[in-house]
């Protein structure tokens, strides 16, 4: 926090992923109202994936071009924007193009916000930093959701979205006050495919994208499914759980050199793939409430291992490239969470919740068999 980039972007992302999420939470809960079933939440959360997958694909090579102060406040007044859409007409399909345009959104923003981190901020802090940003976003989305879901239940959706909307002005404002650097002029235009080129030939990102892209599969299982196996009471902590988790995770972690090292990342995947598999046993044996919301706890906090992912791809990667390949790789994330949402929803809509969870964890173990052996054989080294 003394470090004066890196106070004013965890600031920011505080309020505006506090918001973000109690918005989330009203969306969630508007499609599910809608639907009666969790495929309206599987919706609109898949919705995010192919606008992510445009910003990464096509605007991807535009978006180190400007200022980075600047294009981070534009950033959150399209997220705010995008709110707003649903805010004055609530319905599935507002909620869905509400969600499609936060997707893309939110894959701008991170590409953008990586390479600041990678231009502006030492090494020895990154992943301290990295750290920090994983603790605020699990706690904003514990308390986000938590606080979104008993609003919008109690008082209303819109309540809920005009605090998302405050939210996104507000991280803006803080924004505006980064003093813009001048590295950030002259840099060179990448082709649009750039990302996916270095990504799939390097022999530490290829494999570790395949475990992140895994991970994601699962990874709004607890949010999507609560609604459905949870009763009325434990809806909002069965869906505030995992985020729970996470960041209790990862505030201890970050504290410590242990998601430094991949092949602690992988061993951190390992416990995910087990606590996937026991929520689901757990769900089919009809278990109490109370111990469905520890197991989206725990797969919650075995998720934090993409805070160590995220500091080795920064360093791994070139600078001038880091920005590329982080909208990749989010626009990556946010479309395996879509389709595995929408693929998993189905599942638990013909065979039950349970399956669900246990269908992630199968896809997730084949992955870590082959990616996560590739992994831990390789050596992480900061290019030169």
């Amino acid at each position: 926090m003394r470090h004066p980039v890196a106070a004013r972007l965890l600031t920011a992302q505080l309020v505006s992923e506090l918001g973000s999420f109690v918005g989330l939470a009203a969306l969630i809960l508007l499609a599910f109202d809608a639907t009666h079933s969790s495929f309206g939440p599987a919706l609109v959360l898949a919705s995010r994936s192919l606008p992510a997958l445009f910003v990464a694909g096509v605007l991807g090579r535009w978006l180190g071009r400007p200022p980075r102060r600047t294009s981070l406040m534009v950033a959150n007044l399209t997220g705010a924007a995008a709110v707003a859409v649903c805010a004055i007409a609530p319905s599935t399909g507002t909620a869905v193009v509400s969600a499609a345009l936060l997707g893309a959104t939110r894959a701008a923003f991170r590409s953008v916000q990586a390479a600041m981190i990678a231009e502006s901020i030492p090494s020895d802090l990154r992943l301290p930093l990295l750290g920090a940003a994983g603790v605020i976003n699990q706690t904003a989305q514990w308390l986000g959701i938590l606080v979104g879901a008993v609003v919008t239940l109690t008082i209303g959706v819109r309540t809920s979205l005009l605090l998302d909307i405050v939210s996104y002005l507000v991280a803006a404002a803080v924004l505006a006050t980064i003093a813009v650097s001048p590295r950030q002029a002259g840099r060179v235009r990448s082709k649009p495919l750039d990302g996916v080129r270095l990504v799939a030939s390097h022999p530490v990102l290829r494999p570790l994208a395949a475990l992140v892209l895994a991970s994601a599969f699962s990874g709004s299982l607890a949010e999507a499914l609560a609604p459905a196996v949870a009763d009325a009471g434990w809806v909002p902590p069965s869906m505030a759980a995992a985020s729970a988790g996470g960041a209790v995770f990862t505030l201890v972690v970050s504290r410590t050199d242990f998601l430094r090292t991949v092949a602690n990342q992988v061993r951190t995947v390992m416990a995910l793939g087990a606590s996937l598999a026991a929520t689901g046993l757990l769900v089919m044996a009809h278990g109490p409430d109370w111990l469905y919301v520890l197991g989206n706890a725990s797969v919650g906090a075995a998720l934090g291992w993409v805070v160590g992912a995220q500091a080795t791809v920064i360093d791994v990667t070139p600078v001038d490239r880091v920005g590329h390949v982080e909208a990749t790789l989010v626009a990556g994330l946010i479309t395996a969470g879509g389709t595995g949402v929408l693929l998993l929803g189905s599942i638990a809509r013909l065979a039950g919740p349970g399956a669900a969870y246990v269908t992630g964890a199968v896809v997730l173990t084949a992955t870590l068999m082959t990616a996560g052996r590739r992994l831990t054989s390789s050596t992480p080294a900061v290019p030169e």
